[in-house]
């Protein structure tokens, strides 16, 4: 996969956050969502590669809080952290 090509795809995921964030917690769309990065990340660089993990680990550890309310607020983080992983990862992509 070239440049351009994982810089397109990463490209067409990130714009797909807008509407991720408009859903409840409880969607199926995001598991698709981080699935499709992931494979995209595990095409270009390897599941073992820097930039894979870096998208992985994006939330790190935080605190959830078990009730309705909790689980969108954890679901919005997650979502915030994986679009700035997604970010940092084009703006390297086209660097590189």
């Amino acid at each position: 996969m070239d440049k351009s090509e994982i810089v397109n795809q990463l490209n067409k995921q990130l714009a797909e956050v807008s509407e991720l964030r408009k859903l409840s917690y409880s969607t199926n769309e995001f598991p698709r969502w981080k699935n499709s990065v992931q494979q995209i990340l595990t095409q270009a660089y390897g599941l073992d590669s820097a930039q894979y993990k870096r998208f992985e680990n994006a939330p790190g550890k935080f605190f959830k809080v078990d009730t309705e309310l909790g689980r969108q607020q954890s679901y919005h983080y997650q979502l915030e952290a994986f679009e700035s992983a997604l970010k940092t990862l084009i703006q390297r992509a086209e660097m590189g």
